[in-house]
């Protein structure tokens, strides 16, 4: 059975707060690329480029103390960890295999995986009546029933029934048919085994299996129905079929029933341990005095919310540069492949606030940056330093400058804020969403120094015409919206300030974990922690031990191998 989600996402809110919480100081960093003054063909004037962009950043403002520096020749550049984990497994990917997709599952539905209808089932000279009970059967049993299960268990296979390279108000109107649209053009084209995170595939799976809990609940009930059915016409007339058929068949269709029982409890467990974690991090917001709002899909964890983002919004924003389905109209791959994802986007992580703060967000794309995209790179414009300052100063602007009237554009009410200002006045904290705009240049500037060289899905397939990956400014494109949907979604998830008085987590709580990622304490020597959080006096015992603890927090001895040699036994 595929693994649960773990509840890492825990952890990952509280150091989302506390970044929100961290003063900066005169020495903290506030843009993420750093450079001797000295480089550049022009260092006065790169120099003087960059100390504009500081003065356009609040005072207060400081980066994330969680981001991750990586070098482009002599520039570091600092990225969030998602961002700099993707980078270099693109760049150390090349020589492994390609996935195999859908990727293969566990267990869960071998029964189905083997099944066929006996070929002979009918009793020899079966009458017309028996035929028709026959193909009744035949009708109950049919594919659409019997891949009920594996849709289940490879819930990612819906994707192939997304309308190939049509793009609508449908196909683009909900998370679910945003990865449909996506993923049925990536499905042509599977990646790398190095390319993707390692738990990419049941991280993506309990996303889907949440986001179409009702849909796949329906064909399970469906399913069952169907094989109950059938059952009811091999008891109804059983002389019309041979009789060891009918009785394998009986109990074949009642270990199918079984297997879409167990479907079912794991589509309930996923929800209810998800939903779980979810409470959870309420609960963590709430001790450092936050709320946020009810978001769609419950059972949706902090990371899974956070996941889809990042690759929903990198896909999608390269996509709006042209890539896999470019659709001839600048304005119309504005509209399909950056409005309505980035209003989804924010619409999971924040409701209507979130899907507002997507939209005005969207609004300053119309503002382009054709002049600084190259790095550098064409002769007798700027040189790599400038334009990394000026595009990093881009994707500030992307998500915190006041939208300016686009011609032909309407813009609801003239002089409408940007994304940070309308989060900052309802108490959001908007240092993640900022830094994910700052990281514009960074991206364009290490896949130019790093990954010039990378390709994926590079190949336009029919009725695709465009590629995704296939130069280091398509690269750029796919980590800018990751790294602007990833800052969107972390400042929506860190919630406002509620108002409330802080909720202590280690009430009545001597010690072990405060369900946040923190401790409530440790016990001293001979005692130990309970499940309720109680110091307990604790007999030690090395009992059968020649090593190891002694169940008090003391030592029975150190097991052989302990530098490096062979472990003995415990």
């Amino acid at each position: 059975m595929p693994s649960m989600p773990s509840t890492k996402g825990l952890s990952a809110i509280g150091l989302c707060l506390a970044v929100s919480f961290l003063a900066a100081d005169a020495g903290a960093a506030k843009v993420p690329i750093a450079f001797a003054p000295t480089l550049g063909a022009n260092p006065t004037r790169t120099q003087q480029k960059l100390a504009t962009l500081e003065g356009k950043l609040p005072a207060s403002f400081a980066l994330p103390a969680s981001l991750v520096t990586m070098k482009a020749g002599a520039i570091d550049l600092s990225f969030f960890p998602e961002i700099s984990a993707t980078l270099t497994r693109a760049g150390t990917s090349a020589t492994s295999p390609a996935m195999t997709w859908p990727a293969p599952s566990p267990a869960l539905c071998t029964k189905h995986a083997a099944f066929v209808v006996p070929a002979a089932l009918l009793a020899p000279g079966a009458s017309e009546t028996c035929k028709a009970a026959g193909a009744a059967i035949g009708e109950k049993l049919a594919p659409a029933t019997t891949t009920a299960c594996r849709d289940v268990e490879q819930p990612e296979r819906y994707v192939l029934g997304a309308p190939p390279a049509v793009v609508d108000d449908t196909t683009t109107g909900s998370i679910e048919s945003l990865i449909g649209l996506a993923g049925e053009a990536l499905s042509h084209y599977p990646p790398q085994t190095g390319l993707l995170p390692a738990d990419f595939v049941p991280t993506l799976r309990s996303i889907v299996w949440k986001l179409r809990r009702p849909a796949l609940a329906k064909q399970l009930a469906s399913a069952r129905a169907s094989y109950q059915q059938a059952i009811g016409v091999l008891g109804a007339q059983p002389s019309c079929f041979d009789a060891g058929a009918r009785t394998a068949l009986l109990a074949s269709l009642n270990a199918l029933d079984g297997e879409l029982m167990n479907a079912e409890g794991h589509l309930t467990k996923i929800e209810t341990t998800g939903k779980a974690t979810s409470d959870q991090e309420l609960v963590c917001l709430a001790a450092h005095g936050r709320t946020r709002a009810a978001l769609p899909f419950p059972a949706l964890t902090a990371e899974e919310r956070k996941f889809a983002a990042f690759w929903l919004g990198g896909i999608y924003w390269r996509m709006r540069g042209g890539g896999l389905i470019p659709l001839g109209q600048t304005q119309k791959a504005r509209t399909y492949f950056c409005e309505k994802p980035f209003r989804r986007i924010g619409d999971l992580a924040g409701g209507a606030k979130g899907e507002e703060a997507g939209y005005r967000m969207f609004l300053n794309i119309f503002d382009g940056w054709g002049e600084w995209m190259d790095m550098g790179t064409t002769p007798g414009g700027q040189d790599l330093y400038e334009d990394l300052v000026q595009m990093t100063d881009r994707g500030r602007h992307q998500v915190a400058d006041t939208p300016s009237p686009v011609s032909g554009i309407p813009i609801p009410g003239l002089g409408i804020t940007s994304a940070v200002a309308y989060l900052d006045k309802e108490n959001y904290d908007t240092t993640p969403l900022t830094t994910g705009g700052l990281e514009m240049g960074p991206c364009y500037a290490y896949a130019l120094n790093a990954l010039s060289d990378f390709r994926y899905a590079d190949v336009p397939m029919a009725p695709y015409n465009g590629s995704l990956i296939e130069g280091f400014t398509a690269i750029g494109e796919f980590c800018t919206g990751a790294s602007i949907a990833l800052g969107l979604t972390e400042s929506l998830l860190g919630g406002t300030t509620s108002g409330a008085s802080t909720v202590p987590l280690c009430k009545n709580r001597q010690c072990g974990d405060d369900g946040c990622g923190g401790s409530c304490g440790s016990c001293a020597a001979g005692t130990t922690c309970n499940t309720d959080g109680a110091c307990v006096t604790c007999t030690p015992s090395c009992a059968g031990k020649t090593c190891g603890g002694d169940g008090c927090g003391g030592s029975c001895g150190a097991c052989a191998g302990a530098d490096g040699g062979s472990p003995g036994p415990g």
